[in-house]
């Protein structure tokens, strides 16, 4: 016990500001401790992109781009959705008289298959050049404040500074003035002159500052960006030195030896490793691609001068990019859907290009809702039956809103009983035949859902459902 606690009469002490082998630490700051210290946090994976991620969101894998991304949860009961299929097909070469056709198999009954949506890639725009930083006077606030560091239209090392003369006393035939200048400032002071500037006597010193890492307090955001081609400085200097980040200024990266390594963020590390103007440019798209996997990057330069005659300044920095594509839905009339059988569908493809085939089956022998519920069966109760009527001839006068109740009128026995296949409905409801709800009830339960208005509504049934014996809709 005492290896851990420093233990007084019957009290045990937890101080979270001491580090020993005698004391101990809360669980709250364990628990930081274990997250401030973890080696690699779950968004620097390579096939994590939560570059978007916000309050509320669920984690999903993305077939299109191999990454887990973050949804918002509203998106999630469009992912888990019973019945519906996809097929993905690249590079697809089709034209309106010679289709490609994909063959997809299906099982279903009596041809009940709703209809296929297909979509398309559309490429972004292409070879886009933009200029990331033209370190103009507005930009000096995204990087670190320095007063030794000038944004003029190029940033570079101030090497001209003015004092202001105070006046120590007036003689007769003179004037004394005194003014506080720190020598040990600059690395090289090469001259000191006098001038006035309206009624006051100033001094101006022509020095070098010492040399110093010129560092942004943000990121860029590429989340626009599907390809990278390159990024380009344009720089008129033999001493700049460069160096990236792509977690947010955590971690920097130089390039060597065909590969990004380490580097640490000070004076010394970035002026032996960090990367000059010509291997910063030849990086090419490979290179850049590997390393940016989070859509964000921040560049960081040293500046350094040995003479005031020195010429170390950065004009611009660019960057050449193709933007981010997306997927359309396809026109009707630019495929064809074709069931051959039961078991064989068939899509002729009439333009070329990546796409994806969105297509339902028959929801494993579910019954549509109108082939089994009619008004009939439930006389007295006012109940939702044709779902054509609700919205066509407002029969049941769903004019806004309405809500869909059924219960699963069984006897509950016990949960392992409950649970059968058998002994639950399996309810489904479409619209535009996109699952948008699946849920199984349990004996005695009820699910209610709020029908809007919509032509393209079907609710599909699995289950004991004979008249109203074991289910009520109202």
């Amino acid at each position: 016990m005492s290896e851990f606690f420093n233990v007084t009469l019957n009290d045990v002490l937890l101080d979270d500001s001491v580090i020993s082998n005698r004391t101990g630490w809360t669980s709250e700051k364990i628990y930081r401790e274990m997250i401030n210290k973890r080696i690699t946090k779950f968004e620097e994976l390579e096939d994590v992109d939560v570059v978007n991620k916000k309050n509320n969101q669920l984690l999903a894998y993305s077939e299109s781009k191999r990454k887990f991304i973050t949804i918002d949860a509203i998106e999630a009961g469009q992912i888990i959705v019973t019945g519906l299929r996809q097929i993905s097909k690249t590079g697809i070469v089709g034209s309106p008289e010679k289709p490609e056709i994909v063959n997809i198999p299906i099982n279903t009954t009596d041809f009940k298959v709703p209809s296929v949506n297909i979509l398309k890639y559309n490429l972004g725009t292409q070879d886009i050049i933009v200029t990331k930083n033209e370190f103009i006077s507005g930009e000096a606030n995204d990087f670190i404040q320095d007063n030794m560091v000038v944004f003029d239209g190029k940033a570079h090392l101030k090497t001209e500074h003015n004092y202001k003369f105070q006046v120590e006393r007036e003689l007769e035939t003179k004037i004394e003035y005194s003014v506080h200048f720190e020598k040990s400032d600059f690395k090289r002071v090469e001259e000191f002159s006098t001038f006035e500037h309206g009624v006051t006597e100033n001094l101006k010193v022509i020095a070098i500052p010492y040399d110093r890492l010129l560092i942004p307090t943000g990121d860029m955001n590429l989340s626009n960006v599907e390809h990278i081609d390159y990024f380009k400085l344009t720089a008129n200097s033999k001493n700049l030195k460069v160096v990236c980040s792509v977690d947010g200024g955590t971690i920097w990266k130089t390039f060597k030896g065909e590969k990004w390594i380490n580097v640490n963020l000070d004076t010394e590390s970035v002026r032996v490793k960090g990367m000059d103007i010509d291997e910063f440019n030849k990086i090419n798209d490979v290179f850049w691609n590997e390393l940016i996997t989070t859509k964000k990057i921040r560049f960081a330069y040293l500046l350094a001068m040995d003479t005031p005659q020195d010429i170390e300044e950065i004009d611009n920095l660019d960057l050449k990019y193709d933007g981010e594509g997306k997927w359309i839905q396809a026109k009707e009339d630019t495929f064809d859907v074709i069931y051959a059988s039961n078991t064989l569908l068939q899509v002729y493809v009439k333009f070329s290009g990546d796409i994806k085939i969105n297509y339902q089956e028959d929801n494993e022998g579910l019954s549509i809702y109108e082939n089994h519920w009619t008004k009939e069966c439930f006389k007295g109760v006012n109940l939702l039956t044709d779902i054509k009527d609700i919205f066509v001839s407002n029969k049941y006068h769903a004019i806004s809103n309405s809500e869909f109740t059924i219960k699963n009128n069984i006897d509950s026995v016990d949960k392992e009983t409950d649970i059968k296949p058998e002994n639950q409905l399996h309810l489904v409801i479409t619209d535009n035949n996109i699952t948008i709800l699946d849920v199984f009830i349990l004996p005695q339960n009820t699910q209610k859902y709020i029908l809007g208005i919509s032509p393209n509504l079907k609710v599909f049934i699995k289950g004991q459902f004979d008249a109203n014996l074991y289910m009520t809709v109202c």
